[in-house]
């Protein structure tokens, strides 16, 4: 028994100890080693070369440039757009023409020029519609809830006509249509045209499109009133200089 256990102790010190790894460096040494380089090896002729050093040198590869996380824009940078965007919203106005209506006869009574952009309605709301042509070019559309009549309330005190739901039908009445001040100009004035038609059976329910109102919606619709251009000598002189002002 004695000779057995004597046998084992020997072979265990024969064997190298599994806590002393003889490949690996010694704690001491490993406190020695800085952060990010390469321990040297006994004769190897390198003295610790750094990772990224030793992968560029034997693959041949180049560092990648710092990335910059940096991604909110500067204060400068947010004025100067701020400052476009109110330049351009500046420069963006339209034109409320008025207009007078009296026996299918439109005429021109008042201008204004207002700030901001005008944007095409996608569908039409009333059943009075205008479109708005410089020459073939569709420029404006839009819709009335009412022309040329008033619409009253039942009344259970006044006439018997009156006491139910009526409409009274008005030899003339007034409507504004609104242009973009960019699609018209001085110029293109007597090309203006401007048509009013009024609905069978109310507002058109499909999109618009760019096409004129006569040739989307065709027998929908009935002409009421047509104004072929605008001649500036034929205006008051008020309104030809309102005209001038407006479309500078």
């Amino acid at each position: 028994m004695i000779d057995k256990l004597t046998s084992k102790s020997r072979r265990e010190e024969e064997l190298p100890s599994s806590r002393e790894n003889v490949q690996l460096p010694q704690m001491s040494e490993v406190a020695q080693i800085q952060p990010g380089v390469m321990p040297s090896q006994p004769g190897s002729g390198s003295e610790g070369l750094s990772f990224m050093s030793a992968i560029s040198e034997e693959e041949g590869m180049g560092l990648m440039a710092p990335v910059s996380l940096e991604t909110q824009a500067r204060p400068d940078q947010v004025e100067q757009s701020d400052k476009l965007m109110q330049q351009q919203l500046a420069q963006e106005k339209y034109i409320r023409l008025r207009l007078h209506i009296e026996n299918a006869e439109l005429s021109v009574i008042g201008v204004r020029v207002v700030e901001g952009s005008l944007t095409m309605e996608k569908h039409l709301q009333g059943e009075v519609l205008y479109e708005v042509n410089s020459g073939q070019t569709l420029i404006a559309v839009g819709s009335l809830p009412t022309l040329g009549e008033v619409r009253g309330l039942p009344y259970p005190d006044g006439l018997p006509e009156q006491q139910m739901h009526h409409i009274t039908e008005l030899s003339s009445d007034e409507f504004t249509v609104r242009i973009p001040q960019q699609d018209i100009s001085l110029a293109s004035l007597p090309d203006l045209q401007i048509t009013v038609y009024r609905a069978k059976g109310g507002a058109p329910g499909q999109e618009l499109t760019a096409e004129p109102l006569s040739i989307q919606f065709g027998e929908q619709l009935r002409k009421v009133a047509q104004l072929q251009g605008i001649h500036l000598e034929t205006l008051p002189n008020t309104l030809q200089g309102e005209l001038q002002q407006a479309l500078q």
